[in-house]
């Protein structure tokens, strides 16, 4: 009887190092293009999750005007959890970043499909500078 409890001892003893020792990671992606994001877990270093998606107005107007925004997924966090050790990285922040706390109004419903597409197709740099012009201009508009 005490070597078969031994066997479950050890046996659990296994599965509990086999779990402290595989990482858990939590991966964070942005698209560079649309500011949406999409968050995937992976647990015990095995099992992958679905990537869950966050979408932005942008994103929405971009598909409806078919633009291709597939390709532009850039790594914007990841924490790995091992044991007690929590490891966290994280990649530059795009311009597009800012379209998630950008509310739709901000800019005039005839000029927002022209916006997306110029938005969406801009380099990088051209995409900080058309976000500063909007910002400064609607900082300029509200200023007594």
């Amino acid at each position: 009887m005490n070597f078969r409890w031994s066997r479950i001892l050890v046996a659990m003893i296994a599965v509990v190092t086999f779990a402290m020792l595989c990482p858990d990671e939590t991966i964070t992606e942005i698209n560079t293009g649309t500011g949406s994001t999409r968050t995937r877990r992976t647990y015990a270093g095995l099992v992958k999750g679905a990537w869950k998606e966050s979408t932005t107005w942008v994103a929405e107007r971009a598909k409806k005007q078919g633009l291709p925004t597939d390709n532009d997924w850039q790594l914007l966090s990841s924490r790995r959890h091992v044991g007690v050790i929590i490891s966290r990285g994280c990649g530059k922040t795009p311009a597009s970043y800012q379209l998630k706390a950008m509310p739709e109004d901000l800019i005039p419903e005839e000029q927002r499909d022209a916006f997306v597409r110029r938005f969406v197709e801009a380099p990088e740099k051209e995409r900080e500078a058309i976000l500063r012009r909007l910002f400064d201009s609607f900082a300029s508009a509200n200023s007594p």
